[in-house]
């Protein structure tokens, strides 16, 4: 009674009568309180028709009688979640966590209710797996909602953490995968604009705006972004429409009061920064800003209430302060002046420095110059700021620099005019001719020029302020440059930010025959750059001298600039600086860095331009005297070591740099590299750079790229190559040097445990004269008319493709090598590296450290993940020993790698291969191209399935749901070129993983090579199911049994196999009428078997005599002998689906005969599902292909007694049984049950519950 009422209420529910699905569910429960999914479906309708508090409580139930029900766990945790009671949700999730480790769906809620409760470490953990599970590759990402959502909330914990950079890589993936999200696009944008990229996030809250349907909030984003790009105008109509909306608090008020203020909208600011104060009337910011409004509009006595209280709030603001005194210096009020000193010198001098009124001694009145503007107040000793201009003969640049200061808003500074070798009549009289308040001006005039470093050193010791910048003569700032950086560091009083540096403008420019400027272009200048680390600096100088403020306090601890550097000062400088201290950024462009391309001869050139050699010259002195202060290598009993020359050195590196082989229009590869292994390499701080072809008379750096001399081209690599070596003999003092290419990962712990230290030439050796490839170039050249490769085999040599060393030793001898243009006639770089070091006596070494892997694209098909090994090897990870891994699948392979890299589950996952695969037989046989782009993760305790499918469409829905019923989680399908959607349907599922080949079923032993070669990649000490898209696993007591269960007490018993007989199923109509709908559970519609299930038996049978035989059967019955030369039946029923895999297994054809393990006493079945409505069909394509045994031998029979009779049917009421349970089965002596309870016989008994757990 309670079945029926639970099957009925199943039907309701289906059919959507949700209310009626609930009383029926409640009738079960009546009768059965303890019934587990009574309570578990009761849950489900109650949340279709939204009664969520019954649905807990039914879940609630649920769980209490059995408490390890993970859906259960999960449906109660959702519901919890969605009425805000998190913490109590997280309890239930982790629970059904615990259950099932590998559902992601499980390990997705938990990860974003953790991130809800900013519990960001377990948070990430979570969401990891989910992408491990789910994981599609970077570079063309397909996936999944659940995907989708993980990389959102590891977005959201990332930014939680004001970890930005990772922050946008997790959302970017999560809105490509599904555009539309409004949470995830607000998101994106938030993150981008922490990173100064603000024109990308104005895009996306643009989008936002779209999608939220003019959200107020959202719109305050989008002008918060367009206000740090300069966009005033457009903030402001954003802000405006925000406030339209009811989104009008004190902080969008305050946004639109400086937005307007920023167009000199000075009485519209003034309003919203006065209805910010009625909310907040404690901001010292706005208290400030208001009062400098007001200053503006030149209220003074109103300037002055606001800029006082101001003071009040924030009395050590020395920029307040310096308003307030201009305020009351415009009051002219003697008395309110000489209050005003009162109160500065109670600001705490290492804040504020104290202030001298200057007042006439006759009418103690405030004393003016007028002929000058001179700020009344007057620095006891210096002012706050030191501004350093190096300047020779160039006044009209100079007269712009000197506009460019005195248009400061902030004037607490003094310029150091240092004029080197110059004439001083000339300096003096732009200076003055410009209006400059003289008062502020030192001019100091070198007779000679003692060059831009000693020239800036001169003026830094000429003043004594507590801030310093160099403003070269030729270059300017926007007027707010002083205010804004000396604010920012007034404000951070910190032990390690001493600097501060705001974005730039790059201007192209010339100067006219008439000495006049014209601008040219104009454009941002390394404006990505959000924040400034060391190791970026020492790969190339990130800001012009312009664009940086610093406290002299630094200056003091790193020294002054170095004057032995003719260019370059300010880099080297940098450097320094950021060893001890920290370089804040603004990102508002207010510096302007000028360049004149055209002007290389003239006083009016750059040292950029007019100096170029210098430039590229002593960029490598300077990299060299902080990356590679080395001795040359020297030998020691026959092995090279190395020994610091300077053991003060800043950085203690690995001696060997890397250079990465690429070239120009493989940028897309260069990126990969830096996304990935290049992070490795930068914690370890080992030296690197992209190598690019670039035909000039130098070679030179720009940021982490070297410029070699050679053409950019395949047929010049060997030129790159040794221009590479040429470069780092010559210009370094490393030990080594290692050549990777761009289609490599390195794995940098072991490439720094590979003892390359012990050798002049070392890698993987390469090279054989009976094999020497000379076509490897075909299809690579740009020269189309360059043929077969012609060069002479001498020995061998490190190959190319994996990477190698090279000593300072060898270096010498490759530079030195006296035919270098035969290099020019070489077309394989690596070949030609070993043949000319042979000439010095120096061949290929390897070290057993150096373990490589590596995979090519297969020549058969141009799926670009379709692979046959090139070494045996995993992919690369933390803990193993794999120092580089190359593959064509470059560079959707490297995200791939990386993507697993930390993971310990993934130490050694290793690829598809074959021990025969590249130049056996076996290679037209197993080529099996991996079709779907899922990461491959299991566990101890997953069942694998194996199939191979041709086909299938019509049977694979029910199947795969069955097994997932039975405790299956991970299906591992190969793909026989099927026409029929079964292949689309197969990527679409998230639990199977799939391959494809065109190859001969036939030859692949009928299927098995295929499954060996997945079984010895993934198979390895798991258990693993074997059957055919019609093979349904039968076994004793399986109605209340999974497989998983059955393999444990298998375990138990130490039993690695599971044989069972193939038992053919059909029903009581005919063949033709025998019609299956897809989806159908099989039984439906093929309940019958023979009860009479075999004509012959052998006790022992198999090639090792180790199994019992079975033949005949039904298609004995029906069909007769299948005229084998013997004559005996043919008709084989021994299937071996369950093993638990070794590699000692030996599998035969068909998967009936296996030796290699203990076989189980317990014997099941393969309900054999052929027989349906298609099968005619199926024979006549299968005689035509002729892939089957004997050429296909068997299903000729077939045809020829369907086309005889049409109506065929295989029912006999004197032989055919209707299955009833699997009691049955093993009283009929079909399987066996060895040990197994009684309990069985309660699971048996009628036809419905034997259908039951087949899914009905």
């Amino acid at each position: 009674m309670v079945q029926t009422n639970f099957k009925t209420a199943n039907q309701l529910f289906r059919k959507g009568k949700f209310n009626d699905a609930v009383a029926a569910y409640r009738e079960a429960i009546a009768l059965n309180p303890g019934f587990y999914h009574g309570h578990h479906n009761l849950g489900e309708a109650l949340v279709k028709v939204g009664r969520i508090d019954e649905a807990i409580a039914a879940f609630r139930q649920a769980v209490a009688i059995n408490p390890l029900a993970s859906w259960s766990l999960y449906k109660l945790g959702v519901l919890l979640q969605g009425e805000g009671q998190f913490q109590e949700a997280v309890g239930y999730f982790r629970r059904a966590v615990e259950q099932k480790t590998d559902v992601p769906e499980f390990n997705l809620v938990l990860g974003a209710v953790l991130v809800k409760l900013r519990q960001w470490s377990e948070a990430e953990q979570c969401l990891d797996k989910v992408v491990n599970m789910l994981y599609a590759n970077v570079g063309k990402l397909y996936g999944t909602s659940l995907q989708t959502e993980a990389y959102y909330y590891l977005g959201a914990a990332k930014s939680g953490q004001e970890q930005w950079f990772e922050a946008v890589g997790f959302y970017r993936r999560s809105w490509e995968m599904s555009p539309g999200g409004v949470d995830c696009c607000l998101g994106l944008a938030e993150a981008l604009g922490k990173l100064g990229q603000w024109l990308e996030a104005v895009e996306f809250y643009r989008q936002a705006v779209v999608l939220s349907g003019e959200s107020g909030e959202v719109l305050f984003g989008l002008g918060q972004a367009l206000g740090q790009l300069g966009r005033w105008e457009e903030a402001v109509v954003e802000y405006g429409r925000g406030i339209s909306l009811g989104f009008d608090g004190a902080k969008v008020r305050h946004h639109l009061g400086y937005a307007l203020a920023q167009l000199g909208r000075w009485e519209k600011a003034v309003v919203e920064y006065r209805l910010v104060l009625e909310v907040n009337p404690k901001s010292a910011v706005v208290r400030h800003q208001l009062g400098y409004g007001l200053m503006q509009l030149g209220r003074w006595r109103e300037a002055e209430i606001e800029l006082r209280k101001a003071v009040e709030l924030h009395p050590g603001s020395a920029v307040v302060w310096q308003q307030l005194g201009d305020v009351l210096r415009e009051l002219a009020n003697r008395d309110e002046i000489s209050g005003l000193k009162t109160e500065l010198l109670q600001v705490k001098k290492d804040v504020v420095t104290t202030y001298q009124i200057e007042t006439s001694s006759a009418d103690c009145t405030a004393k003016f110059i007028p002929e000058q503007k001179v700020s009344l107040l007057k620095r006891e000793n210096e002012p706050l700021v030191g501004i350093i201009t190096r300047t020779k003969n160039r006044n009209i640049l100079l007269k712009r620099a000197a506009e460019s200061i005195v248009s400061q808003t902030f004037d607490d500074y003094v310029w150091v005019v240092v004029n080197d070798g110059g004439n001083p009549e000339l300096v003096e009289s732009t200076i003055i001719e410009s209006g400059f308040d003289l008062s502020k001006v030192k001019i100091i005039h070198n007779p000679t020029s003692q060059g831009m470093e000693t020239a800036s050193n001169i003026g830094i010791k000429a003043s004594q302020s507590k801030y310093l910048v160099i403003h070269d003569d030729d270059d300017s700032w926007s007027p707010f440059f002083l205010q804004e950086t000396i604010s920012y560091l007034e404000e951070r009083q910190s032990e390690k930010i001493k600097g501060v540096i705001v974005h730039t403008n790059k201007i192209n420019e010339v100067i006219t025959d008439n000495e006049s400027v014209k601008n040219i272009s104009k454009e941002p200048y390394k404006d990505w750059v959000r924040s400034v680390s060391l190791w970026e600096v020492l790969s190339a100088n990130m800001f012009p001298p312009i664009s940086f403020v610093y406290e002299r306090k630094a200056l003091e601890m790193v020294g002054f600039y170095d004057e032995s550097l003719p260019v370059l000062g300010d880099w080297d400088f940098n450097i320094r600086f950021l060893k001890p201290f920290n370089i804040g950024v603004i990102q508002k462009k207010l510096a302007n860095y000028h360049h004149r391309p055209g002007n290389f001869n003239s006083d009016y050139g750059n040292s950029l331009y007019t100096s170029i050699d210098k430039h590229i010259f002593f960029e490598n002195v300077i990299r060299n005297k902080y990356l590679g202060i080395r001795e040359s290598p020297t030998k020691v009993n026959g092995k090279l070591t190395t020994l610091a020359r300077d053991k003060e050195e800043y950085f203690k590196l690995p001696n060997v740099i890397i250079g990465i082989l690429t070239c120009q229009k493989y940028q897309h590869k260069q990126q990969a590299i830096r996304d990935t292994w290049l992070h490795e390499v930068i914690k370890h701080n080992i030296p690197y750079f992209f190598i690019i072809g670039k035909p000039s008379s130098r070679t030179y750096f720009e940021g982490d790229i070297l410029y070699v001399d050679a053409p950019d081209s395949y047929e010049h690599l060997p030129r790159k190559v040794y221009k590479f070596f040429e470069f780092v003999y010559n210009q370094t003092s490393y030990s080594h040097a290692f050549k990777i290419d761009d289609d490599c990962y390195l794995n940098v712990p072991a490439f720094l445990k590979c003892e390359f230290e012990n050798f002049d030439y070392m890698g993987k050796i390469a090279g054989n004269n009976d094999n020497l490839d000379r076509w490897w170039h075909l299809g690579k050249c740009n020269d189309l008319d360059i043929g077969e490769y012609t060069g002479n085999y001498y020995g061998n040599w490190a190959n190319g493709a994996m990477g190698y060393f090279l000593s300072r030793n060898a270096m010498k001898s490759l530079v030195e090598y006296p035919n270098v243009e035969h290099i020019a006639l070489e077309l394989y770089e690596d070949k030609m590296i070993g043949d000319i070091l042979r000439k010095s006596n120096i061949t290929v070494s390897t070290s057993g450290g150096y373990v490589v892997g590596g995979e090519r694209q297969d020549k058969f098909t141009n799926h670009k993940l379709a692979f046959y090994p090139w070494d045996e090897a995993p992919y690369p990870h933390q803990n193993n020993n794999v120092v580089i891994f190359h593959s064509d699948a470059a560079p959707e392979i490297l995200y791939k790698i990386h993507s697993n890299y930390y993971n310990k589950n993934y130490t050694n996952r290793q690829f598809l291969r074959h021990s025969n695969w590249e130049r056996g037989s076996s290679y037209n046989k197993i080529c099996l191209e991996r079709m779907d782009i899922k990461e491959i993760s299991t566990s101890a305790t997953d069942i694998l399935c194996f199939i191979v499918v041709r086909n299938e469409y019509l049977r694979l829905a029910y199947l795969l749901s069955y097994y997932r019923e039975k405790g299956i989680s991970k299906f591992f399908v190969v793909d026989n070129h099927s026409t029929d959607g079964t292949l689309e349907y197969l990527l679409e599922e998230p639990d199977v993983y799939v391959w494809h080949t065109t190859r001969s079923y036939g030859k692949a032993k009928w299927g098995v090579d295929w499954v060996e070669l997945l079984l010895k990649n993934y198979g390895i000490d798991r258990w693993c199911l074997l059957v055919d898209a019609d093979e349904v696993l039968y076994y004793p007591g399986c109605e209340f049994k999974s497989i998983p269960q059955l393999c444990q007490e298998l375990e138990r018993k130490n039993k690695q196999a599971f044989t069972t007989i193939l038992l053919d199923m059909y029903s009581d109509k005919s063949i033709k009428d025998t019609i299956y709908h897809r989806g159908q559970n099989f039984l439906e519609v093929s309940s019958y078997f023979d009860k009479e299930f075999h004509h012959r038996y052998d006790e022992k049978a198999g090639f090792q005599k180790n199994q019992k035989g079975y033949w005949g059967g039904l298609r004995q019955r029906i069909f007769g002998n299948m005229n084998a030369t013997n004559g005996a039946q043919q008709y084989c029923l021994n299937k071996v689906p369950l093993i638990k895999y070794n590699q000692n297994v030996k599998l035969h054809e068909g998967f009936h005969w296996i030796y290699g393990v203990e076989l189980a006493e317990e014997t099941g079945c393969l309900l054999h599902f052929k027989y349906f409505s298609t099968f005619h069909d199926y024979v006549k394509r299968e005689i035509e292909r002729k892939e089957h045994w004997n050429g296909a031998s068997e299903y000729a029979i077939y045809a020829q007694k369907l086309d005889k009779n049409q109506e065929l049917s295989f029912y006999d009421p004197n032989v055919s049984v209707r299955l009833e349970g699997s009691q049955q089965l093993v009283d009929l002596g079909i399987m066996t049950a060895v040990g197994i309870h009684d309990n069985i016989a309660l699971c048996a008994g009628n036809r419905q519950q034997a259908t039951a757990h087949l899914g009905e």
